[in-house]
């Protein structure tokens, strides 16, 4: 691993990423905040957004049903939920505080909904002015935008650049726009570039990930943006005025796919429909990995995530790409990087999450954070995960690690 300034840009460049010489992440611990069988009994489908108000309390934001539920000493209350008024939300991309409350972004009408402590809606702003504008009025088909809150008024967008997308046969895919948004209601934006996002492979009007697919990544957190365009090895740290702050990229190159990538699909689609006649669904199978057109070899990166504390965590890259809006994928192998900008004293760190866990979003650092059940202080650098038992029910818990306590 070297550390150098190459064009005036501070750059880490590393080997073999996905070697196991990396030393382990010390002190990697879950707490369980709600689990999987009491989420169940709450009706939660996909927990996949948390936040903790100025007070300490969870929020919780259902994908699956498009519920906000707010945790109290008392239980959990159900908060707003589905439909079409201005406190209701066609669908949930992120949760995050905001003052005494939250906010919720709505990818369904391009929103950001600002509601109190309470849940009562306060009011809703177009997350940009321009670039990042999306829902009602433009078009984003089956790419779905994705926010993430950089810092308080900062705000990471990810737009498809155009309302159609290029098609090769049943093959669609698209790139994205990454935009810095400052300020909320939006008073300026600046491109970061685009990225591809995931192609999807269309059948009789329904849809289904292509496995493997090449993918562009952001991840925003403690005033900095990341990105991984899903071209190179390499990715970037720019600041609010697009200018790169850190280079990563490291030299290996991920393996070929074998037989066991060719069975991801048939592996992904027995589990989605476990009570379907093999007599039907085999063939369906067979048909469908014959007119997929697979990649030669893995993906350089498999997921993203930024930590408070500037951690980069990068997923290993053998995925699947079948992970679903209310099922995110299971990356159980991560190389964490803390990156001390433009010196040597990076490190590199590899941790395994156990099964059933998925990284979601970093938590806010808290003396104190309040849960039905649960009461802990949040370190910096911790993450929230989601927890998933062996019959799919889900919850939510917490992620924290040690490395340069």
């Amino acid at each position: 691993m070297a550390s150098d300034v190459v064009d005036g840009v501070p750059t880490l460049t590393i080997g073999n990423l996905w070697a196991n010489e990396w030393p382990a992440i010390p002190a990697l611990t879950i707490d369980t905040i709600i689990g999987p069988s009491d989420g169940d009994a709450l009706g939660l489908m996909a927990p996949l957004h948390a936040a903790i108000l100025s007070d300490g309390r969870i929020v919780l934001g259902d994908v699956g049903m498009r519920r906000i539920w707010i945790g109290s000493d008392s239980g959990w209350v159900a908060g707003p939920g589905p439909g079409q008024g201005p406190g209701e939300m066609r669908s949930i991309g992120g949760v995050w505080p905001a003052g005494q409350g939250f906010i919720v972004h709505d990818p369904g009408t391009g929103d950001l909904v600002r509601f109190d402590s309470l849940g009562r809606w306060i009011d809703r702003e177009r997350v940009g002015i321009e670039r990042a504008i999306h829902g009602p009025g433009t078009s984003i088909g089956a790419w779905a935008p994705s926010v993430e809150r950089i810092e308080d008024g900062n705000w990471l967008v990810a737009v498809p650049l155009v309302a159609e997308a290029r098609a090769d046969g049943p093959v669609r895919s698209v790139e994205a726009q990454y935009v810095w948004v400052s300020g909320h209601p939006a008073e300026g934006e600046t491109s970061l570039g685009s990225g591809l996002l995931r192609p999807l492979f269309l059948q009789g009007g329904g849809g289904a990930p292509i496995p493997f697919g090449r993918t562009g990544y952001t991840a925003g957190a403690a005033g900095s943006a990341v990105v991984f365009r899903g071209h190179e090895a390499a990715l970037e740290r720019v600041g609010p005025d697009g200018s790169v702050t850190l280079r990563v990229q490291w030299t290996d190159r991920p393996g070929p796919l074998g037989p066991a990538h060719h069975g991801a699909l048939g592996d992904f689609m027995r589990a989605s429909a476990p009570s379907e006649s093999p007599d039907v669904f085999e063939p369906m199978i067979a048909t469908l990995r014959e007119g997929i057109p697979f990649p030669e070899r893995l993906p350089h990166l498999g997921a993203l995530r930024l930590g408070e504390d500037g951690a980069l965590w990068l997923g290993w890259p053998e995925r699947s790409g079948l992970e679903t809006p209310t099922e995110p994928e299971l990356v159980a192998e991560w190389r964490i990087i803390l990156p001390d900008e433009g010196t040597e004293k990076s490190q590199v760190f590899r941790g395994s999450l156990p099964p059933g866990v998925t990284l979601l979003a970093p938590a806010v650092e808290s003396e104190l954070a309040r849960a039905p059940g649960w009461t802990g202080h949040i370190d910096r650098g911790a993450f929230f995960v989601l927890l998933r038992d062996d019959v799919g029910r889900q919850g939510i818990g917490l992620l924290r690690h040690g490395a340069g306590r």
